[in-house]
Formats: C-alpha cells, structure tokens, sequence
C-alpha cells in the first residue's frame, strides 16, 4: 500500500476526493499544499481527457512526487473514503447548474 487518493471529477469541477484504500492510517492524511497538488493533478488529466465524469487517482512515489495511477469511468468507481451523499449532492449541484 502506498498513498493514494480518488477523485471525482464532473464538468472540470471536483465532487469528491478521498483516500484509496480501506481502514485508516497515516498515510492518509494530506497536508494543505499537498491536497493542492492532488487535486491539481486530477483536473489536469481530467481536462486532457476531456470526459464529462471521470474518477482519477493519484499516487505518491517514494520521492514525493505525484503521479497518475489510472484514470476510470466514475459510475463504475467505487467511493474510497468519499462519504456518499456528500458525492451525490456535489454531483446534484453541479448537474443542476448546466441544465
């Protein structure tokens, strides 16, 4: 296991994001910049894809740099950590913004 996170991506906007990997340990916690750059990271493969709703996960090398793990269709992700209404509701608003 390593650091890695998921994130739901819907019109280059973030609904959601959270840790991979079940159970809770150190590894999941991110700092300030360090969830700046996950989140960066994310919606630039997300606009270079340019899909509607994708889920994105990123990962941590041992030297600290942040990668691309894989990329996948979000309604067939599952959540990680995400809280499940918290993600529905993200998606609600932002559907309802491009109706």
């Amino acid at each position: 296991m390593g650091r890695e996170f998921r994130v739901f991506i819907c019109q280059q906007s973030i609904v959601g994001c959270g840790y991979y990997w079940d159970g809770s340990d150190d590894l999941s916690k991110l700092s300030s910049p360090e969830s700046k750059q996950v989140l960066e990271l994310a919606l630039l493969a997300s606009q270079r894809l340019n899909i509607p709703y994708v889920a994105v996960d990123i990962g941590q090398l041992e030297t600290g740099e942040w990668i691309v793990i894989e990329v996948s269709d979000a309604q067939f992700a599952g959540v990680s950590h995400i809280p499940y209404l918290e993600l529905w509701n993200n998606l609600k608003e932002i559907c309802q913004k491009n109706i």
